[in-house]
């Protein structure tokens, strides 16, 4: 698989910046992965793969996956170191000897690994009714409904709404704080990573 499978977006981000800021200030603060794809001239798959593989901080709520604008922004910004660090913590998960530290030197680390937490800080009326909360994350109220047990007039304070978001985080690879990976354990399912 070829590493370099997104282009350089220095040239578009501050334009890209200045939309989503003004997008979010009218309400538009989640984005499907259609609009991302479209907004960053990529493919459907290349969004996927960030999402998944990288770390394109999302939400997957009812099934689909859900994009904060600011984590399109963050993403932008960081997405070269984010790719180095995925392909180490590949060489690392695919190193045949036990407790051998992968040499790939880290350069670079994430801006700020912890960005998605940012939800906090989005303009989410508090509290917010179930309708509206499913309008915001631009999902089916019957899907939001099924998925979440709430009805339509349920009031849902901050705190709750912001666990139940936090819930929905799709979770992604790591960032390694020492900017190595830490030895391999005997088992894959035994291994344990340093988040930040």
């Amino acid at each position: 698989m070829q590493q370099e499978i997104f282009p350089n977006f220095t040239s578009v981000s501050i334009c890209l910046e200045d939309l989503l800021h003004r997008r979010a200030s009218d309400g538009k603060l989640f984005y499907k992965t259609r609009e991302v794809a479209q907004l960053l001239h990529l493919s459907g798959y290349q969004i996927y793969y960030a999402i998944v593989r990288y770390r394109l901080d999302a939400l997957q709520v009812c099934g689909v996956y859900r994009i904060p604008w600011f984590s399109i922004i963050d993403w932008i910004r960081d997405h070269k170191k984010i790719e180095r660090q995925f392909w180490a913590f590949q060489a690392y998960v695919e190193q045949p000897a036990k407790n051998i530290l992968v040499t790939t030197e880290l350069s670079e680390l994430e801006a700020d690994p912890q960005d998605f937490y940012h939800l906090q800080d989005l303009d989410i009326p508090d509290p917010v009714n179930a309708l509206d909360l499913s309008r915001i994350l631009r999902v089916p109220f019957e899907s939001f409904s099924a998925q979440y047990g709430v009805e339509m007039s349920s009031a849902l304070s901050w705190p709750d709404c912001y666990d139940l978001l936090i819930e929905c985080e799709v979770v992604n690879l790591p960032i390694f704080a020492d900017r190595k990976p830490i030895p391999i354990k005997e088992r894959l399912e035994d291994l344990q990573l340093s988040l930040f």
